[in-house]
């Protein structure tokens, strides 16, 4: 064999045992170097979600920066690996900003920290920057992976004022993070109907008493209407039931006291029952309601008023009913009123927190529009529920014993009753619907004056003169 033949043998055998060597060893394509070029945003190296990336800090001055492009909303952690340096100081960080260059968060690593994962966050679609810097110079090499989830329902950064709102769900529970000390997280509800609102707030356990959240509901306008706040040992907390309105709403999520803890909200809405709906704080805004009816309500603030209104055709003895959970408090924390269109007060009822069911006197009301007006004496965000009573009075005025006419014993049924009472007795006197029907100029008092309203009332009739009562009382 010639010598060309020969060396032309040992290449193909070496190179078919190369082939066979790398066919078993595994595949990395999932890790991408980074280009070593990528130091400004601009020149940022494009990767993917959940995809290892593989960095090096060349130098002190180097910066290491990738663009990641989000198709659709994304809730997504970061992960951050490098062989342990047995060093406790801070030798990398590495942030996360937005289109523009916007630093959201930043996170650091020590030398002795091989493997860090941050919170789940959620971003809405667009284009994202990771930014990798040195903290303390070391030539080790650091791996970037970016996990991403597309299911659930989570917030979407950046989402800090009413008009980037995330849409929230209702009944849905929604995955929330304030990433940094000035974030603040906006949802926007949308309710299609009136409804009773619950506010759940959930988060792990952190073992500090603090407060570590607040969160309102504020309008559509965003003026907040309540505020709760929430330690960082109150893992699950529900507001009282309130009713609102169909309209937009917004919750807003603060932070008070720093801490990268994700948080969980949900919004929960029943239609059903009947209940208050805010704004209802004027008798411009009452709520209409119906008699015989209970009704939730809530003060949800110290200046909180709630006003309703009902209407009676005609004249009934009307009552309220008023009830809560025990405060186990003797001072008055409610105000129940029911005033009439003159603002003249007609019931009113004191509440205290120990008193859980109560009932006013019943008073003779006419007919006509009247109004509640429930006020807080003594703050308390306890639910209370509403009863207006009223039972109707039916009479045919001058139908003073009730018999489907009126004529002449009515007449006498009136006088014989201001004629005992004139001696002090007080056996068989007209009263209820037949004193009403009896006093005929509706002053309160059966007198000679309601008599000969009467007397003329059946004379006119008997001769034909066509004549109603308000012709007669004038």
């Amino acid at each position: 064999m010639k010598q060309s033949s020969k060396k032309l043998l040992a290449l193909l055998t070496a190179g078919m045992l190369c082939a066979g060597s790398l066919g078993a060893l595994p595949a990395f394509a999932e890790t991408e170097g980074e280009s070593g070029e990528n130091d400004t945003i601009e020149t940022a190296e494009a990767i993917d979600v959940n995809t290892e990336v593989t960095g090096n800090l060349s130098s002190d001055n180097d910066v290491d920066c990738y663009r990641l492009d989000l198709a659709e909303d994304s809730l997504w952690e970061l992960s951050f690996h490098h062989k342990d340096i047995s060093d406790s100081n801070v030798f990398w960080k590495y942030s996360i900003a937005d289109s523009e260059g916007t630093v959201l968060k930043t996170w650091e690593s020590r030398g002795s920290e091989v493997n860090l994962k941050t919170n789940k966050m959620g971003f809405a679609k667009g284009t994202y920057y990771i930014i990798v810097e040195p903290f303390w110079k070391d030539s080790t090499n650091y791996t970037l992976t970016v996990n991403s989830v597309t299911t659930g329902t989570f917030e979407t950064e950046n989402n800090d004022s009413l008009k980037n709102a995330s849409v929230l769900p209702l009944n849905t529970p929604c995955t929330g993070n304030l990433y940094r000390d000035e974030d603040v997280d906006y949802y926007q509800v949308n309710l299609e109907e009136d409804s009773l609102l619950e506010i759940n707030f959930q988060h792990k356990d952190n073992s500090d008493s603090n407060v570590f959240w607040k969160y309102s509901i504020a309008d559509s306008e965003g003026t907040v209407l309540k505020t709760w706040e929430s330690r960082g040992s109150e893992v699950n907390l529900k507001t009282n039931k309130m009713g609102f309105a169909k309209d937009t709403y917004y919750i807003i999520v603060e932070s008070d006291w720093k801490d990268d803890i994700n948080y969980t909200l949900t919004v929960n809405a029943d239609t059903t029952g009947t209940f208050e709906t805010e704004k209802n704080d004027t008798i411009e805004t009452a709520n209409a309601i119906s008699v015989a009816t209970d009704y939730i309500g809530n003060l949800y603030s110290k200046n909180d008023v709630d006003y309703y209104t009902f209407t009676l055709n005609n004249t009934s003895d009307v009552s309220i009913k008023f009830q809560h959970r025990d405060i186990s408090d003797s001072n008055v924390f409610w105000d129940c009123t029911v005033i009439n269109e003159n603002n003249t007060e007609m019931i009113k009822l004191s509440s205290k927190g120990s008193d859980v069911n109560n009932n006013s006197d019943t008073v003779r009301l006419s007919a006509g529009t009247y109004y509640v007006k429930v006020n807080g004496v003594w703050n308390s965000d306890a639910n209370y529920t509403l009863t207006v009573n009223a039972k109707e009075i039916t009479y045919t005025k001058g139908d003073a014993n009730a018999d489907g006419s009126i004529d002449s014993t009515d007449v006498f049924e009136m006088m014989y009753s201001c004629a005992k009472k004139a001696v002090g007795r007080t056996d068989d006197l007209l009263e209820g619907e037949n004193f009403l029907a009896a006093d005929i100029d509706e002053n309160g008092t059966l007198d000679s004056t309601d008599i000969f309203y009467e007397m003329l009332y059946i004379a006119s009739k008997g001769a034909g003169v066509p004549v109603d009562w308000d012709s007669i009382v004038k």
